[in-house]
């Protein structure tokens, strides 16, 4: 029986890079926040401000909800088929519908 040595060598080098355990360089850190739990329907999307602010898409309300740290409402915007949110570093709101029945009216910008 012919042994193939180098083929053998890269099989057992696989072997053990796939027993040895890696760790990752990378970790996530967060903080927590309290569950919102008034004026949410049907919740689609959110994001956070670096102020901490948080937008959250309530489509079924036709609205933008925006809550407080501490997750205590702020205030609304109101927007026919809500559907995405982001907010830059200036705080300036961008906000996509589904509005496809008026031409040109996908995305708007709110500026701060």
């Amino acid at each position: 029986m012919i042994i193939n040595r180098p083929l053998l060598l890269a099989c057992l080098i696989l072997i053990i890079l796939f027993l040895i355990p890696v760790n990752s360089f990378s970790e996530v850190a967060f903080t927590p926040l309290e569950p919102i739990t008034s004026g949410l329907r049907f919740p689609e999307d959110v994001t956070v401000s670096d102020g901490g602010e948080i937008y959250v898409v309530d489509g079924y309300q036709g609205k933008v909800l925006i809550y407080d740290r501490k997750c205590q409402p702020l205030g609304s915007i109101s927007i026919q088929k809500p559907t995405s949110v982001a907010v830059n570093s200036n705080g300036s709101i961008y906000i996509g519908t589904n509005n496809c029945h008026v031409p040109g009216n996908r995305y708007h910008f709110i500026p701060r």
